[in-house]
């Protein structure tokens, strides 16, 4: 594989939700002590807080590029040294499979924000396709362990785990089979349920 740029990779929407500010507030200087190294923080997406963050990060490493269309963003991990999920709502970040696929490791956050239990729970196996930080920790914290995945690992990993064949089987093993009789449920639900 071709040794990625200095990026640090977000992609996706550019709301409040997603909680970008926990990633592009990680400063220059925190990185470079963590790293030895300067990377800058890449954004693509659009959304309602693109144009506020673009005025209020203009200064730094931090490049908000907008929109692409998504069969145009497949260079952008591949470039990448890392896809940094800051998002606590989210709870399951296909994103995070495309990131990983493309043998880019992912830094998230797991556990719970009190709320929601976090979808990087699913998506992110410490060490194999990338680290997952504890909500309340700062991202910077898994940084270091993130930039160690070996990306080939790290590609062929998520490529097995969530392939459609894997996911397939995983959705049989998980239906539960209802007996019908007289045209109820014999689960003890007296609804009918209507499968379309």
């Amino acid at each position: 594989m071709k040794e990625p740029l200095s990026i640090l990779l977000y992609l996706g929407r550019i709301g409040t939700d997603k909680n970008i500010p926990d990633f592009i507030d990680i400063t220059d200087q925190d990185i470079f002590k963590v790293t030895g190294k300067i990377f800058h923080k890449v954004l693509v997406g659009d959304g309602p807080r693109l144009e506020e963050y673009r005025k209020k990060y203009e200064n730094s490493h931090v490049h908000f590029l907008g929109p692409y269309p998504h069969d145009q963003v497949g260079p952008f991990f591949r470039f990448a040294r890392l896809f940094v999920f800051p998002s606590t709502k989210d709870t399951f970040g296909n994103v995070m499979l495309e990131a990983g696929a493309s043998g880019t490791p992912i830094l998230a956050y797991s556990g719970s924000d009190g709320s929601y239990e976090i979808g990087s729970q699913d998506c992110v196996f410490d060490g194999i396709n990338g680290i997952k930080v504890p909500y309340g920790r700062p991202l910077i914290d898994g940084l270091t362990l993130a930039l160690t995945v070996d990306r080939q690992t790290c590609a062929c990993f998520t490529a097995e785990k969530f392939s459609w064949t894997t996911s397939f089987k995983i959705f049989l093993e998980n239906i539960t089979p209802v007996k019908w009789k007289n045209g109820r449920a014999q689960n003890g639900s007296s609804e009918r349920r209507k499968f379309y």
